[in-house]
């Protein structure tokens, strides 16, 4: 697929994509106003209206199309039961995630004394989690360490790698360059 930018009628537009299967086309007034989208990459049609939802007294929504949803007394999600299957969620008494179940999946949460979520168990799969204060730094499971190299900011991720025994950086005015312990520039 290759992408195609203009500047049809004087304006700057979105982006054209063009490819065997997929394309977004539009057509412009004499002013240059688009007066009409097409292609597999455009939307042309109004959703279906939803016919079958309904909510509780506090804004909970109990059922959707065929799901059917139940709540505890904090609002949390208990149960999304739908034609394969029903999804049950526990939490702890500090109203955390503590486990999830049905639909082939079985998953469990621990959390550490800062109440950050350290460990999750998803289908006897066990990942760790490391923090350096607020964000985490390290997973570590089954399929080896994935690292994270954050910004100043709390979830802001500058790089990730995985499998990484040691990644080391220095910055400059214009950008900052991180390499593995081998050298290899990430």
């Amino acid at each position: 697929m290759s992408v195609r930018c203009g500047l049809p009628a004087g304006r700057f537009d979105l982006p054209e994509y063009v490819g065997t299967s997929r394309g977004s086309a539009y057509t412009y007034d004499a002013a240059g106003n688009r007066i009409s989208v097409g292609g597999s990459f455009a939307r042309t049609l109004v959703p279906d209206a939803v016919s079958a939802s309904t909510y509780d007294a506090g804004n909970r929504q109990l059922a959707f199309w065929a799901q059917a949803f139940t709540y505890d007394d904090n609002g949390n999600r208990l149960t999304q039961t739908d034609p394969s299957g029903t999804l049950t969620s526990t939490r702890d008494a500090r109203n955390r995630l503590a486990a999830l179940s049905g639909r082939g999946l079985s998953a469990g949460f621990a959390y550490d004394g800062l109440g950050r979520r350290a460990l999750k168990t998803v289908n006897s799969k066990t990942t760790t989690v490391r923090y350096d204060r607020v964000d985490a730094i390290r997973e570590s499971g089954l399929g080896g360490d994935t690292c994270y190299l954050r910004a100043l900011r709390i979830d802001e991720v500058l790089v990730y790698a995985e499998a990484v025994s040691r990644l080391s950086g220095f910055a400059d005015c214009v950008r900052m360059q991180i390499r593995t312990a081998t050298g290899r520039m990430v």
